[in-house]
């Protein structure tokens, strides 16, 4: 995906919800990079794709990264 943080957000919801776990986890990843503060929905997706692989520790990481930010952004 190219440089925006809400559209590797969006195109990893897309990914996931389409069964392509590791395509979304990815641009969740990018998104995170991209931009830090656009933190809670790349968040939640990624850990609903964490959680469907078992992997319950990181699934649960993501949602309290989410979470720490949840009075600094409202947008998601």
């Amino acid at each position: 995906m190219g440089g925006s943080p809400v559209v590797n957000t969006w195109a990893g919801a897309a990914y996931f919800y389409a069964g392509r776990v590791e395509d979304g986890m990815a641009c969740m990843q990018r998104a995170l990079e991209l931009d830090s503060q656009l933190l809670r929905m790349p968040s939640i997706v990624l850990a609903r794709a964490y959680l469907k692989q078992g992997m319950d520790q990181q699934a649960i990481a993501e949602i309290q990264k989410g979470s720490a930010f949840n009075d600094r952004n409202r947008l998601f």
